[in-house]
């Protein structure tokens, strides 16, 4: 048995539509980000360096100059003298001056040992006694005093001082025997004294000579020259 067919129909005569779904879930994302692309080509440059601007101005000075220092020192030594004095022989036409000892030093004038010639001096100091045994220092200061003498006898020879124009005489340096020099044991035609001594004066015309302390028991003879004469030196230098 045929049956008819069932008509459906037209879209402008359906039912209304139905109210709009929710939205749906995001997909995955697009993919992995591709790779970097090359560096592009550097710019040309700003354009050429300018030109140099001006010397600023000078700033002022640090200040004025300080004072000039004091002169220093002079070097070497101010003063210098040399006395010496020769026994008999070859070289030594006059007497030798050596034909007394030397005594033993009592503190009193014409006691030292003679050194009666100047082998060289700057005419600083001078020879005041008539024996030609001291020598006077007309500035206070700081003095090197050196003496070479040739004795027969075991013996010694230090340095004296006198501040009263050789009326009294003392050791340089009171209780000490810093200036005291000796030939403790000499051989046959005996041996020099040899001695060294800075020293610093304390009064203006101070007198000094070499002697025989005091105290010693014996006169010392300076020994005669054999052929030749000998010189016994007396050198005295201002240092300071």
């Amino acid at each position: 048995m045929l049956t008819s067919a069932r008509r459906i129909p037209p879209f402008d005569q359906r039912g209304g539509g139905g109210s709009t779904g929710p939205t749906g879930p995001t997909g995955p994302g697009g993919g992995p980000t591709g790779p970097t692309g090359p560096t592009g080509a550097t710019g040309p440059s700003g354009g050429p360096t300018g030109p140099t601007g001006p010397t600023g101005a000078t700033g002022p000075s640090g200040g004025p100059t300080g004072p000039t220092g004091p002169t220093g020192a002079a070097g070497g030594f101010l003063a210098f003298a040399d006395f010496f004095g020769l026994t008999s022989g070859t070289g030594n036409a006059a007497a030798s001056d050596y034909t007394a000892t030397i005594p033993v030093s009592t503190g009193n004038i014409d006691q030292g040992v003679p050194f009666p010639r100047v082998a060289a001096t700057s005419s600083v100091f001078t020879q005041p006694t008539v024996r030609k045994d001291s020598v006077l220092i007309p500035v206070i200061g700081t003095y090197k005093l050196s003496f070479s003498v040739h004795v027969t006898e075991p013996g010694q020879l230090y340095i004296e001082q006198s501040t009263d124009g050789g009326a009294t005489w003392l050791p340089f340096v009171p209780g000490s025997d810093q200036t005291t020099f000796a030939n403790a044991n000499p051989t046959s035609g005996g041996h020099p004294i040899i001695g060294t001594a800075y020293v610093i004066t304390t009064a203006v015309n101070e007198l000094v000579r070499v002697a025989n302390p005091v105290g010693n028991a014996t006169a010392l003879t300076v020994t005669p020259g054999i052929t030749h004469a000998t010189a016994q030196h007396f050198i005295i230098e201002r240092m300071a």
